[in-house]
């Protein structure tokens, strides 16, 4: 035996006797078994409720990732996109809280850090990002490439600061080489820099396309 369909939404509801209230009507769908088929009832509700119930049931989801992380479990991609979207007040209170204790069962109170020095040897660079303020193209009025006995300097100044990292930073600088490679200018690099202290840390941070470039020096 069929069953005639039940209309989900009614376009015209007074013609069923229904009465409206401002607000649309959306309809929630239910599936109730049938020894023949099964049967679709629609049951009215505001668009308010079912924001609601959304509401309720995407907290309850982020509540059940937070306990995931807080039992150590690893989280999936999927699970950290939907953390980062959330916008509602209660569930970024949720997560900052479950990032504080997580923080307290792992380094308690305890905060690390380094000093380190930043050294920029040469905004000469053959790229042209587009978000890029720094580069400068080689005869450019403030473009400039630092020297050897500078680097020397500036790494010396940061020992006598105690420091223990330096981050070399610079463009893709074509003419970067020595005895005609550009590894072995970057070489001598990171011995200069070691030089006043061996027990450096070397942190090199080049533009997008580093590897690339350098293969075709």
């Amino acid at each position: 035996m069929r069953h005639p369909p039940h209309r989900l939404f009614d376009p015209n509801p007074q013609s069923s006797g229904q009465a409206t209230s401002g607000k649309a009507l959306v309809s929630k769908v239910q599936f109730i078994p049938h020894p023949s088929s099964l049967i679709l009832t629609a049951i009215p509700v505001t668009i308010d409720k079912v924001a609601l119930v959304l509401d309720v049931v995407v907290m309850q989801t982020v509540n059940q990732i937070l306990d995931r992380a807080l039992a150590g479990k690893d989280l999936s991609e999927e699970e950290g996109v939907l953390l980062l979207r959330q916008t509602d007040g209660e569930a970024i209170a949720a997560i900052r809280e479950t990032s504080d204790r997580l923080r307290q069962q792992q380094s308690g109170d305890t905060v690390t850090y380094v000093i380190n020095r930043n050294i920029n040897f040469t905004n000469i660079c053959e790229q042209h990002c587009s978000f890029c303020a720094f580069r400068r193209d080689e005869g450019d009025e403030d473009s400039y490439w630092l020297n050897q006995a500078t680097i020397l300097e500036k790494t010396t100044d940061a020992v006598q600061r105690h420091a223990t990292e330096i981050c070399m930073q610079g463009g893709l600088h074509l003419g970067a080489k020595l005895n005609e490679t550009s590894l072995d200018y970057y070489v001598r690099l990171v011995t200069t820099i070691k030089q006043p202290s061996p027990t450096f840390t070397y942190t090199p941070s080049h533009r997008k396309k580093c590897s690339s470039s350098l293969e075709k020096m």
